[in-house]
């Protein structure tokens, strides 16, 4: 099936949330990926090094189309220090040396943004009339949430609630709710606040999918995929233009997912400026 070594990208810190060793399966199947169950979490085989999941692999294109023609749900995989190794029903198996895989740094320094950023944060979101975008309906229950969030004066029990209200509601692979928790916990990751914690972690594998379950985790470490990386980096550069634009593109992804994850990005902007709570850079809670 393959004759030439196989090349391609993933997650640098791949094997830091695989292990060295792991059995899994195929777990999904899209038209331009796959994703392999590994103990709970989902690792995406694409075909984009720009679409690169924030745990993923990307092949390229001449190598990706004929594995996936062949792979099916439940495939055996095998992973370890120095291979994956897909076993597909309709053909023969398929080995991918990580020596021949390039990785991609997509981990977001904590604590470490310029809060002066903020307000350009503020500008561009306001901008977007995101209220009328997201994927949940407004009544006062996500009113509610919303506030307990925003507010800089909220404790850390309503902050747990709101989370636990929102994940898993909503329609997709990723809900709706789960996106806006993203876009939060990445906002304030920036600025040395950690709100995804183990007990959030694990309390996703139990109320959402297992494809929001994986992103959030990864948030959890500041790990993102190409989009929200793109955000950061125009922030750390100071750059209102390419901030401005790289939350447009956030805006772009899937029928509501964007602008879920944008949104919760505002709400985490509002918490920070809230009225004596503007944070210092590398600074904590």
């Amino acid at each position: 099936m393959h004759g030439e070594p196989w090349q391609g990208w993933m997650t640098a810190s791949l094997h830091d949330h695989l292990g060295v060793r792991a059995t899994g399966h195929v777990h999904s199947i899209f038209r331009q990926s796959f994703n392999i169950d590994v103990d709970g979490l989902l690792l995406n085989v694409g075909q984009h090094r720009q679409r690169l999941s924030p745990l993923g692999m990307a092949l390229d294109p001449t190598e990706f189309g004929p594995l996936w023609e062949t792979v099916a749900i439940g495939d055996l995989v095998r992973w370890s220090a120095r291979k994956l190794a897909i076993y597909p029903s309709r053909g023969t198996p398929v080995v991918i040396p990580w020596e021949r895989t390039a990785t991609v740094d997509h981990a977001v320094p904590y604590g470490a943004m310029n809060p002066e950023i903020l307000a350009g944060f503020a500008e561009s979101i306001q901008a977007l009339s995101l209220d009328t975008k997201i994927g949940l309906t407004w009544d006062a229950d996500l009113q509610r949430v919303v506030g307990q969030l925003r507010r800089a004066d909220a404790d850390e029990s309503e902050r747990q609630s709101a989370f636990r209200w929102l994940l898993g509601r909503g329609k997709g692979l990723t809900p709706s709710g789960d996106d806006i928790v993203a876009g939060y916990a990445f906002l304030l990751w920036m600025f040395g606040i950690a709100v995804i914690d183990a007990r959030l972690r694990d309390e996703a594998r139990q109320r959402t999918t297992a494809t929001s379950a994986t992103l959030l985790h990864m948030l959890s470490f500041g790990e993102t995929g190409q989009a929200l990386f793109d955000v950061w980096r125009a922030a750390n550069e100071g750059s209102l233009q390419n901030l401005d634009h790289s939350l447009k593109r956030v805006l772009e992804i899937g029928h509501t997912s964007g602008a879920d994850t944008v949104f919760g990005i505002g709400l985490g902007v509002e918490r920070l400026l809230g009225a004596g709570n503007r944070p210092k850079a590398g600074g904590g809670e």
